[in-house]
């Protein structure tokens, strides 16, 4: 044997096929029924009613889905797919000169509205044409 190789002498792990399994023990039930003079007492839970919001053009005051306190929305605005479509298709018309019209104009924006304290997205709102 060469001595740079350590001698192993160990012993091939036991078999599993004929061992003894522990018998199930049997099961100990109780009694799910109240005892005499039991008076289950109410628990006072807090229950939210989020009423349907309405979303629009300025902040809302709401009670937050995520963190559930009454907030005041933050409103940002961001440019919608419909300014886009309305600056491409002037700029095929012709009209490269008032592409930015609709970049300008309020009615054509999306405005999102967020929370102030967890700061989720609450929703967004875009005006009719």
């Amino acid at each position: 044997m060469d001595s740079s190789q350590p001698a192993f002498n160990a012993a091939p792990p036991p078999s599993y096929l004929n061992q003894q399994l522990p018998q199930p023990q049997p099961c100990v039930t109780m009694s799910t029924q109240p005892g005499p003079g039991f008076h289950p007492q109410p628990v006072a839970q807090a229950q939210y009613a989020l009423a349907p919001v309405h979303l629009g053009e300025s902040p809302v005051r709401m009670v937050c889905p995520n963190c559930r306190n009454e907030i005041l929305t933050n409103v940002s605005t961001e440019h919608s797919t419909r300014q886009h479509i309305i600056a491409a298709v002037m700029c095929l018309c012709g009209l490269c000169c008032c592409s930015c019209l609709p970049y300008c104009c309020d009615s054509c924006s999306l405005y999102k509205h967020s929370c102030p304290s967890c700061r989720m997205h609450i929703g967004s709102y875009c005006p009719p044409l």
